[in-house]
């Protein structure tokens, strides 16, 4: 059997041009939840994230998260 992870993440931010424009008003909060097996060809991840504004997407990652 492969090791399996699992975890959960929690976000708060977001990304401008300029210093001057860092606002927290503009700051996005989001989070997530994720699954994964270290396989003989590397780990695999599975993931769901969602933002406060209920914007969502689903992940599947093959290889090393940077």
């Amino acid at each position: 059997m492969f090791p399996a992870f699992v975890g959960a993440s929690l976000e708060y931010g977001n990304a401008w041009a300029t210093r001057d424009e860092i606002s927290f008003d503009d700051a996005l909060l989001g989070g997530s939840i994720w699954v994964g097996i270290d396989t003989p060809l590397g780990p695999i991840y599975g993931a769901y994230g969602r933002t406060r504004d209920r914007d969502s997407a689903f992940y599947l990652v093959l290889g090393r998260i940077f």
